[in-house]
């Protein structure tokens, strides 16, 4: 008896175990990223250099979605294969019908379509998010400038807007005086600086007829910003809040609105009317922020058989971080499409040495100046098409710029 009793008590402990273990396994899991097709877009109007510019323009939109860490795009050649497969016709202008038709073959709940008009100079581009589900037209974006020659600024533009109709929403799990914790980390495409809205939910709409629920009754509570992001978790600061104490541990919060993107002002520019060519923009309006740190372009000169960019980095967080650029790892493509590789780095005034890396700690709010040397760059280039500069802070990360003018 005393036998069948361990064995029972035994196996007690280990379906115990086993649940323990699965209901864990799924909470970690929670966060999924939104599968999406984007489909090359449509030019009409005027006619452009650059005859692939839909196709240009898709590009950048995958490139630009897939950094959010938000999204899982499907491959173009995957696309391609599909779309030839089922002799689907597919362009920026395709019906709702084809493309719920096409993404239920591909797995996705989202295709993103859209056309580059192009009028008298003007160019302006309208992007669709179509429901695999539904096959109706989910949101329709559009942007414009008077030039075509920083036509990825109208792309970030758009990106901005589809990820603001794709929320993020987790909970509160710790709140200490004004900091607060979530449930959400860089697995979940979280980064230092978004803000969310700390809600909980009220009364549940049903149809009147059919019983069905229609949606919940939505309370907003107050606003947080993430100022540390790990792994799982992040932290941040309360902005604000309707009582004193009223955000509290397992309140929800989400990223934006539910089911609208705001809209935003069109965007024009200055410039005369050119024909489009690689998107070279004034290297002092690249900035990228990673991490917690804003890197932003000063110049990239030649000088000799060198070519030195010089950056300017900040922590944009309310704490001591380090930061760490490795020498080996960091180069440039030209436009000759021939590779450099980086000879020194330096960083605060310190530079790289044996070990082929330097280092600083960075006080909350404090900059450095970054400056890249890259040596014995035979022929001088005329401009950088891609720029990598390889980091590392609470982890590694590659930071790129592309289109970059070079200054002789």
């Amino acid at each position: 008896m005393k036998t069948k009793g361990s064995i029972h008590l035994l196996a007690s402990v280990f379906i115990s175990f086993a649940f323990t273990i699965l209901f864990s396994s799924q909470a970690m899991a929670d966060f999924k990223k939104t599968k999406i097709a984007v489909l090359d877009f449509q030019l009409i109007g005027e006619k452009l250099k650059t005859e692939d510019i839909g196709k240009i323009v898709a590009e950048w939109l995958i490139t630009g979605l897939v950094e959010t860490g938000r999204f899982d795009v499907i491959e173009r050649a995957l696309l391609q294969k599909v779309v030839e497969e089922q002799k689907i016709g597919i362009t920026g202008m395709i019906d709702p019908k084809s493309a719920a038709q096409l993404g239920k073959l591909l797995g996705v709940k989202t295709i993103v379509s859209g056309t580059v008009l192009s009028i008298g100079g003007t160019v302006e581009i309208n992007a669709r998010l179509i429901s695999v589900e539904t096959g109706s037209i989910m949101a329709a974006e559009k942007v414009r400038a008077e030039s075509s020659v920083r036509l990825n600024d109208l792309v970030s533009k758009i990106i901005g807007k589809i990820v603001q109709a794709f929320p993020i929403e987790g909970y509160i799990v710790q709140r200490s005086d004004n900091t607060i914790t979530i449930d959400l980390g860089r697995v979940g495409g979280i980064k230092e600086g978004m803000k969310f809205i700390a809600y909980k939910e009220g009364k549940v709409i049903r149809h009147p007829k059919t019983g069905e629920v229609l949606d919940i009754e939505t309370i907003e509570i107050g606003e947080v910003e993430i100022q540390d992001v790990r792994e799982k978790t992040s932290t941040g600061i309360i902005l604000k809040e309707t009582d004193k104490g009223a955000v509290e541990y397992g309140m929800m919060v989400r990223s934006s609105a539910k089911a609208k993107i705001p809209a935003q002002p069109t965007f024009s520019y200055r410039e005369p009317v050119t024909a489009l060519k690689p998107d070279i923009v004034s290297l002092s309006e690249q900035a990228k922020e990673v991490q917690g740190f804003l890197f932003e372009f000063n110049t990239c000169k030649v000088s000799g058989q060198s070519v030195i960019c010089e950056l300017k980095v900040t922590n944009k967080t309310l704490k001591k971080k380090p930061l760490y650029i490795f020498e080996k790892q960091t180069k440039f493509v030209d436009d000759a499409k021939k590779e450099h590789r980086s000879t020194i780095v330096e960083l605060g005034g310190r530079k790289s040495g044996v070990r082929g890396r330097v280092g600083e700690k960075f006080a909350p709010n404090n900059s450095m100046k970054m400056i890249l040397t890259f040596e014995k760059v035979d022929p001088q280039p005329t401009a950088i098409t891609e720029l990598v500069v390889e980091c590392k802070s609470e982890s590694e990360f590659k930071l790129k710029f592309n289109d970059i003018s070079v200054i002789r």
